[in-house]
This record gives structure tokens, sequence and C-alpha cells, in this order.
């Protein structure tokens, strides 16, 4: 496919064979030539993969992690028709995340109206960026839209999934989602929680990283007890970094009390945010 030209077809049959398949499925190897022969597209041409599957790979060399890096490297979406009765759950995974999509057919008759679709996805769309934290997870994300003024809603939904983060750098902050009650350190929240124990899986799986715990405030109560509360929060993330398994000599900390806000503290939802201990890489 080019970048202006595009054709339905007036027929498209599946070949295929009775019986019991006796070779494998290489899809992964598969997406991967189709992703070389794209190299050799000119860099202002939209970049896509079209795969028709009935179900799971089987035999390929690569797996899907290294598959996804290739895509987002080389800035290629993949797009996933199935046919047929199969596990298609990592499939959905892997067009998801590259920003391509994911379809299920039971006819030939849908494919006109499926290619149609993917080319009028790829000719009328609103890009949008975002900043993202390193996950080891699929992360799902949905963004309401409003194009006009008292238009419907709509709903913009992508995923990330970024497997290592080996190329991380010093002054990178891997987490500033660690939020606080007022005049309170205790880490009570489950979200909190989660996102402790997803820093603490990071850093088992990046051994040669250090980190600093940087511990804030909002604008309540004075210098000297927000600089004490501050480091009572770094200390919290701390200990409980230590109790899931981070070894404690690859962690510092540091308490700022109220003297970097991220939000001007003019209401309860800034300071909310400026209640907060950020992770930093620092080694």
């Amino acid at each position: 496919m080019t970048k202006d030209k595009f054709a339905v077809l007036d027929s498209f049959k599946v070949d295929g064979r009775e019986g019991v398949y006796l070779l494998g499925t290489s899809y992964n190897d598969a997406v991967n030539e189709g992703i070389s022969q794209l190299e050799k597209a000119p860099s202002d041409y939209e970049k896509i993969i079209i795969a028709f599957t009935d179900g799971e790979d089987t035999s390929s060399e690569l797996s899907e992690d290294e598959i996804l890096q290739r895509l987002l490297n080389e800035n290629v979406r993949l797009y996933n028709i199935s046919y047929g009765v199969g596990n298609f759950n990592k499939l959905k995974e892997l067009s998801q995340a590259s920003n391509g999509e994911f379809y299920s057919t039971v006819s030939s008759r849908e494919f006109p109206f499926i290619l149609q679709d993917i080319y009028l996805k790829m000719s009328n769309y609103f890009k949008i960026t975002y900043g993202t934290s390193y996950c080891k997870d699929t992360h799902n994300v949905i963004i309401p839209i409003n194009i006009l003024k008292d238009s419907n809603q709509i709903k913009a939904k992508t995923s990330y999934y970024i497997k290592s983060d080996s190329n991380a750098n010093i002054g990178d902050f891997i987490s500033n989602n660690i939020e606080f009650e007022s005049g309170q350190s205790n880490l009570s929240n489950i979200n909190t929680l989660k996102e402790i124990e997803r820093i603490a899986n990071w850093m088992k799986d990046n051994h040669q990283y250090r980190i600093m715990i940087k511990g804030h405030t909002d604008n309540v109560g004075n210098d000297l007890h927000n600089i004490k509360l501050s480091k009572e929060r770094a200390l919290s993330v701390y200990r409980e970094l230590v109790r899931l398994g981070v070894e404690s000599n690859r962690i510092e900390i540091n308490s700022f009390g109220d003297s970097m806000p991220l939000y001007e503290n003019n209401s309860e939802e800034n300071k909310q945010k400026n209640r907060r201990t950020e992770i930093e890489i620092i080694k």
C-alpha cells in the first residue's frame, strides 16, 4: 500500500487445507520479514503490516516482545485479521501496542470492509501524544475528546508496552505518582502500594540502576514541619521497596518540603498532587 493509493478487492479468498496441520505457524517470523521489507519504504510513507492468521504463533524463533520492539523502533503499525477459532489475545495486544488494530472475521465477504476501515483510519485521525512512565506490563490509555462544542464525546484508545528499560538515563523519573493524604506519610492507598510494587519489580529487573526517592509536601505547615514530613514520606517508600526485595544500598532519599511544588498550591486538587514522592535515576 502506498500513501496515496488504495484498492478494495472485489473478491478475497483464503486458501486452506482440511484436516490436521502438522506444521507450525511462524507468525512472528512473518511479521519480522514484513518489517524488514518496509525498511526500504520512503520515510514519508505510512508503514503498516496487515497480517491474516488463524491462531497463535507456534514455531517462530522471535518472541512477541522482540517483534513489538521492532514495530515501535521502525514506526510500523500492525493490523491483525483473524479467521477461524483460536486464541487471539496476544495478537490483540500486539496490534494495540503498535497503534494498529485487531479484527475478527468468519467470512471472506468481510475483508473488503476491514481493509477499507484500515485505510480510512490511516487517512483520517487525530494524533495525540502523551508522556509515559516505564512499565513491565501493557498499559491501556483512554483519552476523552470533544471535537466541537456540544458534540458527542469520543474516546481515543491505545496501549503501550515497554518490556526493557535498559536505556534509561540519569535524571529520568521512573515514578511521580506516589501521593499522600494531608499531613500523612503512611502508605495506605491501594494504588500507591501497586505503584511501589511496580517500581520494586523494575529495580529487580534492572540491577544496574540506583535511585533517589524525593519527598515533597504542599504549603500547609511551617518549613521545619514540611521538611520533616517530606523525609518521612521518602522513608516510607524506601522501607516498602526494601521490604519488597530491593537492596537498600541502591536507594538514597532526600527531602524538599514545599520548596518544589508541581502546581500552585491554590486548590485542594493541586495540593494533593504536590503531596508526593518522586523517584529519580541517579546512577
